[in-house]
């Protein structure tokens, strides 16, 4: 992943570039990225339960009525549930590219605040149109969330340490569905009539989406340069270590020729179809799985508890 040079780094690069503290054991370097583990790494694997979470409502909330109060029938439940993804798919290279010209810090925090905004907007809907309407906006708004993360990973660690916070980041799909089905089981026993049962769900965890993504806009930093949790030796210790694997930084700006490059690249699609097929099943889960639960018997409550079974094997299954 790239990034362009900035002010705080160009600076840096130029005044304290051969003053790196000594640290011939690693501990210094080993803290620093504790520290990163600890704030950065945290915030967006939360962010990513957070989205986890939202995505799965939709189920959730159909076995608390949600398909007879907005008049659906037949085929309609299937259709709204697959409209969140046509703007996914199209907004996510502008997403992307909005990610290169505002910077992590502020492009995931509007996003995290947006999705959130959208999943309020769904407690108040009405008919299939107002799902609908609702559904797009939420593929739009969740879209660079994901890319977003990953490439906050691949500018603050070196390659060694990806995988691993990767494969930590992945986990919170499956941490979402583990808390997110007895969270919203809880959240479905509110009697009020503000909003039925299953919109007090989408307005809570959205609401709580929207006060995360604040949070985020003050814990986030774009590059280690820039972060107000390291003092200056440990941004420099974490550059240096950076350099040392020849790690490019993202000083080449992102141009036409660029992108056709990589879109000519036949690993790109191999990528895409390991990724399609893996989202398939784990979308299908969160989406699917308190239904199917709820008609083989169960109470709604218990069908959305449930829901965590699954989760929790993939949680384990990734880690």
């Amino acid at each position: 992943m790239e990034r362009a040079e900035t002010p705080e780094s160009a600076s840096l690069h130029k005044s304290e570039a051969l003053v790196a503290p000594e640290d011939p054991t690693g501990r210094k370097l080993r803290w620093a990225f504790r520290k990163v583990d600890a704030t950065l790494l945290l915030v967006i694997i939360v962010q990513n339960t957070l989205n986890s979470m939202d995505r799965a409502n939709l189920g959730l909330s159909k076995v608390r009525g949600l398909e007879a109060d907005t008049g659906m029938s037949g085929s309609d439940f299937n259709v709204v549930a697959s409209l969140l993804y046509p703007t996914y798919l199209v907004f996510m290279l502008p997403s992307n590219l909005a990610l290169r010209k505002f910077g992590a810090r502020i492009w995931l925090s509007v996003i995290t605040v947006a999705w959130g905004i959208v999943n309020m907007c769904m407690a108040f809907a009405k008919n299939r149109t107002d799902l609908i309407l609702c559904r797009l906006f939420l593929g739009a708004t969740e879209s660079g969330a994901t890319p977003g993360a990953l490439m906050l990973i691949a500018l603050w660690y070196p390659r060694s340490m990806v995988t691993s916070r990767v494969a930590l980041f992945y986990s919170a799909f499956a941490a979402g569905a583990v808390i997110g089905g007895p969270i919203a089981s809880a959240i479905s026993t509110i009697d009020n009539p503000l909003f039925p049962k299953w919109g007090w769900i989408f307005f809570i965890e959205g609401l709580v989406t929207v006060g995360f993504g604040l949070i985020m806009f003050v814990l986030l930093a774009d590059y280690p340069e820039k972060s107000w949790q390291l003092n200056a030796d440990e941004k420099l210790l974490i550059r240096q270590r950076m350099d040392d694997e020849q790690v490019e930084g993202g000083h080449r700006k992102v141009n036409t020729r660029r992108l056709w490059v990589h879109a000519r690249d036949p690993l790109i699609y191999a990528q895409a179809l390991i990724l399609f097929c893996a989202n398939f099943g784990v979308n299908t889960i969160l989406t699917f799985a308190a239904i199917i639960v709820r008609q083989l018997g169960y109470t709604a409550g218990q069908s959305q508890a449930l829901q965590a079974a699954p989760g929790l094997c993939g949680f384990v299954g990734i880690l």
